[in-house]
């Protein structure tokens, strides 16, 4: 799998999950570039990996990179305040792309528990749970136990190259692999960037290189060795890490890359020895500690104690709580204040954005992106107080609607309403007390999938044998993290998600299923339908797989208790639970833990149990908009306030008893300014809407009265599911612009022109549907007379090739010979799903002399015509008879075409033409007219 040869597949893979619009190394080069000539490039890419592949070097030019400092702080001063990035070549990168997508897929198995960055599956939250469950569970016990937080010195950058071969080799990796990381690191220069001007290259001696997709699986490589090292200083005495109850695991040290937490007994020749420990990897490595950034902590003794153990190490002294990993360790977080950083830091993000230089769809879209994510780290492991999460709540209500911390705007619609789902006329925010149950809920599924994990096996050491047996272990005397997790698990049955009954188990060998406490067979878990039983089992919380023996491909299910039934009232619920078991199979596949959301068992996804819980806590709004990304946010926005009636009209401005000279609409001064009236039912605007649809080809009720009713006209139209959209791009651009205009006219005091306006809404949603549809074949003098022609399917002008309907749409390419004299013939032809439209199918004739008129024939049986192929251009959701008018409008407009063929030229154009090359719609544009073919692909 290492060293397999790089594949064409793999290398375009990895090139494409490279950012387009990262900064470029010293070659200059985006993979913006490199994406968008990739044809042209993809020959020297794959024969340049070839060429590694074999000799396991670089060329000196492939491998420079640039060095730029990046500030650690927000006013850094001195050198050691930055961090250096290297920017690296598109080629070094490449590389290093394809061995770090290989190298992932193994990393796992060599890797330890211990460990919990760059693997997936694990996260970075482990640790501060752990650590958080241990501090509880020893002071609870009254245990003194040693915490050393070890900060090393440039860990990245001073990683010995030997010693991370020496490392791969004791891991078994082939001979070739380690001889392509070493040529890697070997070949590797760097130059630094002085106020963007590289200084002299120069070679590098060590490290591993930062900005490298390589370097950090290399780095948790070379980190193992510590693990290795602790382990067997514990196996030999040397070291005593902190050893949990009921045969728990040893806890004796935390790795998130150079982030190291060490655990241990209290005492003198622990702490002397750690410290050896350290000194002998910082020799074999060169990773060095740094001491005075090195933190002691010690839990049940006092601080005189722990400044005395620090002062052998020269280290500085510690006291809970602290933070490790950005987290807040050994601390109260059902307090207020020590929610003070979270807070503090969404009002400093705050300061940062001035919300009256964004539109209100930036400013929605800084809320989703980031002022909604700011505080889901924290959530992601602490339950929030409602005190804590009104006032998070409070700041983004502000920010939203254009205010800040000192001054307040009108909040046009309830919160309640801006944080509903878009399904239930919401802005689709979220709630973050809805994030924060739904992060707290996933713990749950991950202790049910994660049982053999580390942070799972410490959880059920500490509280797997309490005295509430549930599927989720919980001792109650321990406060802690772990208790908050599961209360808020407990307390989202309130809200009708009973998270016990959608955790939902699909057996597998019975490993990860509690056999008496989990719902897995039957209706609910057997020891609430077998209490009786159930009370004489000695081990309460044992798996399936204890329970149940393999016998000549027959599971025969045993009672494992060591306290034996002799009752017969026992003996009978006995013999009715395996008639019950028996109607399970079991597989030798791992189990697995899905979530139940109604009818449908899935995968947990935190976005989707939030939106349970938005839709539980609001309320279902009547009027419901249908958000198109066809068109900006802003105006999504927009409309979604219209729909509401929520926008600043006089008339809402003097009901929020702001005071105005006039409250009558600008346009025609003689009814108040309502959404409805200024937007809809306005003499001047409905001449705007007259013109607007006689455009669009649609009728327009008299009955309309309100923006919500012309809504409903657009989407009750029998079209095409383009042209729908289409349309409602066209009526949204002129909300848009009347509401624009309306502004211009009392704040610019600017003269209104109809031709203007209807000229700007015409202008503006062509800009939109040409650039943000990506149906950027449509031309503009087509737009201003909207032939739904354009709208019959996506061509192949998308990058990828999405499916925009259900219904294919086919070009059926003819070979045409022996007519009028000419050598070679091409003929173009629209095959709709399969059936004949019209009885017939129109073929577009390629002709020596001007000629007008389309040929009609059966379908593949025109005559002249010899069908060569068929291709698939799109998909549409027109139906039979719209494709029937469709094509008899194309039949009115065409006009001909005339050109001229050059015999020694046909052979290869026809050669093109019957391949299967894609750049045959282009090269069918440059010998058929430009009409023909456009209306054929669109």
């Amino acid at each position: 799998m290492l060293v397999k040869r790089f594949s064409r597949e793999e290398i375009k893979e990895a090139i494409w999950d490279c950012g387009g619009d990262k900064a470029p190394g010293p070659d200059g080069f985006t993979f913006g570039f490199i994406k968008r000539f990739w044809n042209i490039l993809e020959v020297d890419f794959i024969k340049l990996l070839d060429y590694f592949y074999v000799h396991g070097k670089l060329s000196r030019g492939c491998n420079s990179s640039f060095i730029t400092l990046v500030p650690k702080s927000s006013n850094p001063q001195l050198i050691n305040e930055f961090r250096p990035i290297n920017l690296i070549g598109c080629i070094s990168k490449v590389i290093s792309k394809v061995l770090a997508k290989r190298l992932k897929q193994v990393i796992d198995s060599l890797v330890s528990g211990t460990q919990t960055a760059y693997i997936e599956g694990r996260s970075i939250l482990d640790g501060p749970l752990t650590i958080n469950e241990l501090i509880s569970w020893s002071k609870k016990s009254k245990n003194k136990v040693m915490l050393l937080k070890v900060d090393f010195e440039k860990a990245f950058d001073s990683v010995s190259w030997n010693f991370l071969d020496s490392i791969m080799s004791q891991m078994r990796f082939p001979a070739l692999w380690r001889k392509w990381i070493m040529g890697i690191l070997s070949s590797a220069r760097s130059s630094v960037l002085v106020n963007g001007t590289p200084s002299l290259e120069f070679k590098i001696e060590r490290g591993v290189r930062q900005g490298d997709p390589l370097s950090p699986l290399l780095f948790i490589l070379a980190m193992e060795a510590l693990h290795v090292a602790t382990v067997s200083a514990i196996e030999g005495g040397i070291f005593k890490g902190c050893s949990l109850p009921c045969n728990g695991p040893i806890i004796s040290h935390l790795i998130y890359a150079d982030d190291v937490l060490f655990v241990g007994e209290w005492s003198e020749p622990n702490i002397k020895n750690l410290s050896r420990l350290l000194r002998c990897f910082n020799l074999s490595s060169g990773l060095k500690v740094n001491f005075n950034k090195s933190q002691l902590f010690g839990i049940g003794v006092n601080m005189e104690e722990v400044a005395q153990k620090a002062s052998i190490l020269n280290c500085k002294t510690g006291s809970l709580p602290f933070v490790y990993l950005g987290l807040p360790v050994g601390s109260n977080m059902g307090r207020i204040k020590n929610w003070k950083p979270v807070i503090d830091r969404f009002e400093e993000k705050l300061s940062l954005w001035k919300a009256r230089t964004l539109s209100f769809g930036g400013r929605v879209t800084l809320i989703e992106a980031v002022l909604g994510n700011l505080p889901t780290y924290y959530l992601s492991l602490f339950g929030a107080p409602i005190q804590v999460l009104k006032h998070l709540e409070r700041i983004r209500r502000k920010f939203l609607w254009g205010g800040c911390t000192e001054k307040n705007k009108v909040s046009w619609v309830p919160w309640y309403k801006v944080i509903a789902p878009k399904t239930d006329g919401g802005l689709g925010i979220g709630s973050l007390a809805s994030i924060n149950k739904a992060l707290m809920i996933k713990w749950a599924m991950r202790f049910k999938n994660e049982p053999d994990s580390l942070w799972a096996r410490v959880i059920d050491a500490i509280h797997g044998r309490g005295r509430c047996l549930s599927y989720i272990p919980l001792k109650m005397s321990i406060g802690g993290v772990w208790k908050g997790i599961v209360n808020m698990g407990r307390m989202s049955q309130n809200q009708l998600i009973n998270v016990k009954e959608r955790i939902t188990p699909i057996i597998g060998n019975g490993e990860k299923i509690l056999f008496w406490l989990d719902n897995w067979v039957g209706d609910g878990p057997l020891s609430t339908r077998y209490p009786d039983i159930f009370a004489q089992e000695s081990n309460k919380r044992c798996k399936v797989s204890e329970r149940y023996v393999f016998s000549q491909n027959v599971t025969e299910w045993k009672w494992g208790s060591d306290n034996a039934l002799t009752v017969e009232e026992h003996l009978r619920q006995w013999a009715e639970c395996i008639i019950e078991l028996d109607k399970v199979t079991i597989h030798r596949k791992p189990d697995t833990w899905l979530w139940r959301s109604g009818s449908k068992v899935d995968d947990f996804l935190v976005s989707s149990v939030r939106k349970e819980f938005d839709k539980i806590d609001t309320i279902k709004e009547t009027k419901v908009l249908r958000w198109l990304h066809w068109i900006p946010k802003k105006v999504n926005c927009f409309m979604w306030r219209v729909v509401l009636d929520r926008i600043a009209t006089r008339d809402a401005l003097q009901v929020r008893h702001i005071q105005l000279p006039s409250t009558n609409c600008v346009l025609c001064d003689s009814m108040r300014e309502s959404v409805d009236h200024l937007l809809i039912t306005c003499e001047t605007t409905q001449l705007v809407w007259t013109t607007i649809f006689q455009w669009l080809k649609i009728p327009l009720p008299n009955y309309i009265l309100s923006a919500v009713q012309l809504l409903e006209v657009i989407h009750s139209q029998v079209c095409s599911k383009n042209k729908k959209k289409a349309a409602y791009a066209v009526v949204a651009a002129t909300c848009w612009c009347i509401w624009l205009m309306r502004n211009d006219l009392i704040f610019k005091v600017k003269p209104f022109s109809m031709s203007k306006l209807i000229g700007d809404i015409k202008a503006t949603s062509h800009s939109w549907i040409k650039h943000r549809a990506g149906l950027s074949e449509i031309n503009w003098e087509k737009w201003r007379s909207f032939s739904h022609i354009h709208m019959l399917c996506r061509g192949r002008s998308s990058t990828r090739c999405r499916k925009s309907g259900s219904v294919p749409v086919y070009l059926n390419v003819y070979d045409l010979t022996s007519m009028n004299g000419c050598a070679y013939w091409l003929g173009l032809g629209v095959y709709h799903s399969g059936v004949q439209v019209h009885g017939v199918e129109y073929a577009f004739g390629a002709h020596e002399k001007p000629t007008t008129g389309i040929y009609e024939g059966e379908p593949r049986q025109c005559e002249g015509f010899t069908f060569r192929k068929q291709i698939l251009i799109g998909w549409t959701e027109m139906s039979l008879a719209e494709i029937r008018g469709f094509m008899e409008e194309l039949a009115q407009d065409y006009k001909g075409n005339s050109y001229k063929l050059i015999t020694r030229n046909c052979n290869h154009f026809c050669n093109d033409a019957l391949s299967d090359s894609p750049e045959i719609l282009y090269r069918v544009g440059l010998i058929v007219s430009r009409e023909s073919v456009y209306c054929a692909i669109a």
